[in-house]
Order: structure tokens, then sequence, then C-alpha cells
């Protein structure tokens, strides 16, 4: 996971790719309570839960960047909504300790929250290239297959890597693949 990210923060660098920054900062949050929760769901187990920890540290280091150069957009309804709802999520957790459901509910957050991406990038706001959203599903698929295989019957273990990890990125790695096609099918006509 460490190279998708630094993979993907050279190309933010190199302005390759154009993240929404308040997209990044729903992420950061909502990944700060994953990392916490998905800990105690995995009975505080580190190794488990490591993936979360070094996602959030790295979500919130592009996100700081992003917002040092300026790049940093006004939130949106949805946005702000889904900051809210984490925030929510994160206060409910604390009062109650039911962490399988705050994981889970902040799992739909991370989902909501790929919206305003896969719009920047069909309507041309946002810019990204494909090799590190496929790394990231493709990272999230191997997480998977490790919770499987050591599988002791909680399924709430696989919510992240799959819902966010795999149908999130995903859908972002879909839409950059198929406007590649798109403009590459175009340039071969002309």
């Amino acid at each position: 996971m460490l190279f998708v990210y630094i993979t993907y923060f050279k190309q933010v660098i190199k302005q390759q790719s154009v993240p929404n920054p308040a997209t990044w900062l729903v992420w950061s949050a909502a990944m700060l309570l994953n990392a916490l929760t998905y800990f105690f769901l995995s009975e505080k187990n580190w190794y488990k839960s490591s993936i979360t920890i070094i996602v959030f540290i790295l979500m919130a280091l592009i996100m700081l960047y992003s917002w040092k150069k300026g790049k940093f957009s006004k939130l949106g309804l949805l946005e702000g909504n889904a900051l809210f709802a984490t925030c929510l999520v994160g206060a409910l957790w604390w009062l109650n300790k039911e962490t399988a459901i705050a994981n889970f509910l902040l799992q739909i957050i991370l989902l909501m929250s790929f919206v305003p991406t896969i719009v920047g990038l069909l309507t041309g706001a946002n810019k990204e290239k494909w090799p590190p959203w496929l790394l990231a599903v493709i990272t999230y698929m191997l997480f998977t297959t490790g919770i499987i295989v050591d599988f002791k019957g909680d399924y709430s273990l696989l919510a992240y890597p799959v819902i966010n990890g795999m149908i999130g990125n995903g859908s972002v790695l879909t839409i950059i693949l198929f406007q590649k096609f798109k403009n590459d099918k175009s340039r071969l006509k002309e």
C-alpha cells in the first residue's frame, strides 16, 4: 500500500493527478476513525490493522500537501454531510462501543465520498492516472485474501477492504480506464 501512495503522491507533485482535496479531507477523517475501529474490530491485532493505519497516515499527508499547495476546494454538500456523518459515527462509537456497526457505517461514508472524485473525473475537474488506482484495488484484493485465509467467522472484517478498497477504488479505476479507452479510440480514428 505504501507503493500505491508513493506512486500517487508523485503524480500529484507532477500535476499528473489533481485530487479533490475536500474528498481527501473526508477520507482522512473517516480513515482515522476507520483505523481506530478496525484495530478494535481485529481484537487489537496490529498486523491485521496496520494497513488501515498506513492508509490513514498517507491519505492525511496527501491531503495536507494539497491544502498547502492551495489546491483545497470547498466542501460541497456531499463532503460536508460525509464529514458530519463521520463525526456522528465517531461519537456513537465512543458512546456505545459497537465497533462492527461503526466500522460498517464508515465504509458507507467512505464509499459515498468517492462520488466527488468520480464526478470530477466525468466533468474534467479532476485528473487521474490509472496505475495507483489499479495497485490499490490489487492491494485490497490481497488484503481480502489474507482475511479469508485466516477467516474466523467475522464477516465485518471484510467490509473495509471490499467496500472501500475494491468497490470504491474500483469505481474510480473503471472511469479512468473507460476515459482512457475512449480517448485512445478517438485518437486512432484521426
